[in-house]
């Protein structure tokens, strides 16, 4: 988590992670656009602290990007919720992959 606020620009109450400890976090604050593989990483990572008030939101705005795109990412942030039992949460990251072309099928 101290790696993306100091190269990703994350902010918690308005301070980064070193002055704060991420428990007591009560706000989040992305102060530039990230990649989508980095924004992965970010949702896993919260998910992880237990931060889902962060988390989910954040998940939530994959459902925006191409999955014939980007459907790569998706398992690993589906993964996360439903490791830590919020399988609801990764319901609509894997049914997009199940609609979409390039990722329904089976591997062979």
């Amino acid at each position: 988590m101290k790696v993306l606020t100091k190269y990703c620009r994350l902010v918690f109450n308005n301070k980064k992670v070193d002055a704060i400890d991420l428990e007591e976090a009560e706000t989040m604050e992305l102060t530039q656009e990230l990649p989508l593989d980095i924004l992965s990483k970010l949702c896993i990572a919260l998910v992880y602290s237990k931060k889902h008030d962060f988390a989910f939101p954040l998940i939530e705005t994959f459902l925006e990007y191409d999955v014939e795109s980007f459907g790569d990412i998706y398992p690993d942030v589906a993964e996360a919720p439903v490791e830590k039992e919020f399988h609801q949460r990764a319901m609509p990251l894997l049914e997009a992959l199940i609609k979409s072309q390039s990722f329904c099928l089976a591997a062979e």
